[in-house]
């Protein structure tokens, strides 16, 4: 009688590495702050500085900073890129879990900060307990409450890309729907926010949403590849938003900012410099592939960095520039709005976010597999990026 053959171990299973990070992004992401807290400290009106208005103490300088507003087209080109990205394959709860651990510990910190100081800073209009609260759910621009810092508006364009991105998976998130979507926005947004200002007033998203578009797009791109279909779409939302853009920015820039007027023109480059940007940073393999810490260390302080700088930075710049000068002023003054930035990533938003993040995730659970779309396997593709597929999970 044989032996009885003894199966062979079962190898054990591989754990696949994490993905690398799309660092180029995190600096983008940087890029994009520092452009709006230049134009806040030396475009945008206010009477902070010794010299007068920083078209006045600026007036080189700002005719140029107050194209910083740009940084916001910039920043919702690369939320379209990372959400979507982070949206695949994913349940709706996790989903959610993962942009309100993202989203909140850092933004309640900076609402009460910035609370504080308008309370207590001479010069600065305080805001009342009731709406300092509401401004702490993120709703005030819905609910019509005036906001703790200007800079939350974005928040509220984020939050409506949010729960289209969270319908989409409800519904079943792919590739080919993803496309209809950015091919059908620009042609309905664009008449809207031309022809429909009333409209875009409350639903700011409208406005806003062939740059998200294009980001996800983008996305698609750097998933499956190059299509004729895809780039196509792509360029659509581009045109979209230049024409947008041309229309709205430069009243909204204008309407806050003393100094020369701004350019249309400048305007619509500015937005195919954003696009182009993070073209660079996720299809160029030079630059996808730099794989510096430094940039996420960069990319982790924008947040807390864009929602603190203002207020804080005005009364720096109210401090110093009547002894330091300009210059030196200002230098000053955004090294402390770093600084507190910093502080905020390491005191508000490192210990909260995972145990926030799982803690919803088990409240919040997957939904019933019914609900779930199959992932679409990649087409066109090089089988050496599908095997690296990258995550950046800054936005």
């Amino acid at each position: 009688m044989s032996p009885a053959r003894i199966p062979p171990p079962a190898a054990a299973e591989e754990v696949p590495a994490p993905p690398p990070r799309l660092r180029v992004v995190d600096l983008l992401r940087f890029v994009a702050a520092a452009a709006v807290v230049l134009f806040h400290f030396t475009a945008r009106d206010h009477g902070r500085w010794a010299g007068g208005l920083p078209s006045e103490v600026f007036p080189h300088a700002s005719a140029i900073t107050r194209y910083g507003y740009l940084g916001v087209h910039l920043f919702f080109v690369i939320s379209g890129f990372v959400i979507l990205m982070s949206a695949w394959n994913r349940p709706v709860g996790s989903f959610v879990a993962s942009r309100v651990s993202r989203l909140y510990p850092a933004f309640w910190a900076a609402v009460l900060l910035t609370a504080s100081l308008r309370f207590l800073w001479p010069g600065f209009e305080a805001r009342s307990p009731a709406e300092v609260l509401v401004n702490l759910t993120m709703l005030q621009d819905p609910l019509g409450v005036p906001r703790v810092d200007g800079v939350y508006w974005t928040l509220w364009v984020e939050l409506q890309f949010y729960l289209l991105i969270c319908l989409f998976i409800r519904v079943g998130l792919t590739e080919r729907r993803v496309l209809a979507l950015a091919a059908a926005a620009p042609v309905v947004t664009a008449p809207l926010t031309l022809l429909s200002p009333h409209l875009t007033g409350r639903w700011t998203l409208v406005e806003w949403l062939p740059l998200f578009c294009a980001g996800m797009v983008i996305c698609l791109i750097y998933r499956s590849g190059s299509s004729r279909a895809r780039w196509s779409v792509l360029a659509l939302n581009v045109v979209a938003a230049m024409l947008t853009s041309a229309a709205t920015t430069p009243g909204a820039i204008d309407a806050v900012s003393s100094g020369t007027s701004t350019s249309p023109a400048w305007v619509a480059g500015g937005v195919v410099l954003c696009v182009a940007l993070v073209l660079l940073a996720t299809l160029a393999p030079r630059v996808r592939d730099v794989d510096w810490r430094g940039l996420t260390l960069l990319g982790l302080v924008t947040y807390p960095l864009y929602l603190t700088h203002e207020y804080l930075g005005w009364a720096a710049i109210e401090v110093l520039s009547p002894r330091l000068g300009r210059n030196w002023a200002l230098l000053l003054a955004i090294a402390a709005c770093v600084a507190v930035a910093v502080m905020l990533h390491l005191v508000a938003e490192r210990p909260v976010q995972r145990p926030l993040r799982q803690r919803l995730e088990r409240l919040l659970g997957p939904p019933s597999p019914a609900r779930t779309a199959p992932r679409e396997a990649p087409t066109q593709r090089p089988a050496t990026e599908t095997a690296r597929q990258r995550v950046s999970a800054g936005a």
